[in-house]
């Protein structure tokens, strides 16, 4: 049997000590993303991220760094995977240049939330979230920059 791979390219982006994530619903429940999604043909990683981030939030990023990469795991075949590099980026502009996607209802809001309270919200991979805090560079340069999450 074949394994299935999507590659999802990610931005994480902080703003006045803020990080920028949007709430999703894909038929199994709402929680938490950072903005990204799939590959175009001939796009890099870093291209698309910055693309998606566009896309789904309306903001114009400047990618700086490849900071994670989560793979993902669904558990109860083992087969469908995806892999996410997450790309430390900066705004480029402080208003939203466009209007947001759709996305089939898919996203149904978007939030800046500031560091000191993200491990309230369900964001994923929550390995992530445990290192974004106020001391974000210290943490997140000494934290863990490979993860594998399975899905239940």
């Amino acid at each position: 049997m074949s394994t299935k791979y999507g590659v999802r390219p990610c931005a994480i982006v902080i703003h006045e000590n803020k990080v920028l994530i949007i709430r999703v619903d894909y038929g199994n429940g709402e929680f938490y993303l950072f903005p990204g999604g799939g590959l175009e043909s001939f796009e890099t990683m870093s291209e698309c991220a910055v693309r998606e981030t566009l896309e789904e939030t309306g903001y114009s990023i400047e990618v700086k760094k490849l900071v994670y990469v989560n793979e993902y795991i669904n558990a109860e075949n083992g087969n469908d995977r995806s892999i996410s590099p997450f790309f430390l980026a900066k705004l480029k502009d402080t208003k939203q240049v466009c209007k947001p996607i759709n996305d089939n209802g898919k996203i149904k809001e978007i939030l800046w939330v500031d560091l000191s309270k993200i491990k309230e919200f369900d964001l994923r991979p929550k390995s992530i979230r445990d290192s974004l805090q106020e001391d974000f560079k210290t943490n997140f340069v000494n934290a863990k920059v490979y993860s594998v999450d399975f899905k239940k």
